[in-house]
C-alpha cells in the first residue's frame, strides 16, 4: 500500500489541473472545429478524473485482499456495469481465482477505458483460463501498439498511436494490479490489441 499511496498523492496533484481543463474546454465558443476540441478535452478529462476516482477508492480502504472470486460473477458485472460484450469460457465459467475484487474491477475497468471504441468492432471482455491462471482481458479493435506492447507499464510508456489516455490508463491499472502479484500485459494484433492480467486459481477453483 505503501508504494500506491505515494503514487495517489501524485495523481491527487493531477485533479485540480484536470478539473480546470474541463471547465475551460466547456467555456469554448461554439465553433464547429472548437466544438470537436472541447468535446475531445472534456471527455478526456471525465475518462481521466473516473481513473483517478477508481485509485482513490482503493486507497481509502487502506487495506489489500486475499479474496474468492468467481470468475462468472465478474463478467456478469462488468458486462452490467460498463455495458460490454462478453465472452467467457466454458472452464471460466467455473473457475474461481485469488485477488482483490475492488481492485480488480478497478483494474478491468481502466483496461476498458483505455480500448479503442471502434463502432464498427466494438471492444469486448473475455474472460478464460490458461495455464492454471484465470485471464481477464479486453481485446479492441484499432491502431497497431507499435513496440509499446513489450514494454512495463509500470513505468508508464507513451503510444503514439493511441489517445493520451491510454498511457494513463495502462499505468494506473498497471500499479493496481501489482498489489495483487500481477501485472498487465499486451497482446498485438494487426487490426488492435489485447490488454490483459491473470490471477491464480484457487484450490477450490482447479478442482471444479
Amino acid at each position: 500500500m505503501e508504494v500506491l499511496e505515494r503514487f495517489g498523492g501524485v495523481l491527487r496533484d493531477l485533479k485540480a489541473p484536470l478539473l480546470s481543463l474541463r471547465t475551460g474546454a466547456i467555456s469554448l465558443p461554439f465553433r464547429t472545429n472548437i466544438q470537436e476540441a472541447s468535446h475531445d478535452l472534456v471527455e478526456t478529462s471525465d475518462i481521466a478524473l473516473s481513473m483517478i476516482s477508481d485509485f482513490e477508492r482503493v486507497l481509502r480502504r487502506g487495506k489489500i485482499l486475499r479474496e474468492p472470486i468467481a470468475l462468472r460473477r465478474a463478467a456478469y458485472e462488468s458486462k452490467e456495469r460498463l455495458g460490454a460484450k462478453t465472452k467467457i469460457s466454458e472452464t471460466a465459467s467455473r473457475a474461481i481465482v485469488a485477488g482483490d475484487y475492488e481492485i480488480l474491477k478497478a483494474v478491468v475497468d481502466n483496461l476498458w477505458r483505455v480500448a479503442t471504441k471502434n463502432p464498427d468492432e466494438p471492444p469486448r471482455l473475455e474472460f478464460t483460463v490458461w495455464k492454471g491462471q484465470g485471464r481477464f482481458l479486453v481485446r479492441d479493435f484499432g491502431p497497431d501498439l507499435g513496440q509499446a506492447a513489450k514494454s512495463d507499464f509500470s513505468s508508464g510508456v507513451l503510444i503514439p498511436s493511441r489517445p493520451e489516455r491510454t498511457s494513463l490508463g495502462l499505468l494506473l491499472a498497471s500499479q493496481l494490479a501489482s498489489q495483487m502479484g500481477t501485472n498487465i500485459k499486451a497482446r498485438r494484433y494487426k487490426d488492435g490489441a489485447a490488454f490483459y492480467l491473470d490471477l491464480p486459481l484457487t484450490r477450490q477453483g482447479r478442482l471444479l
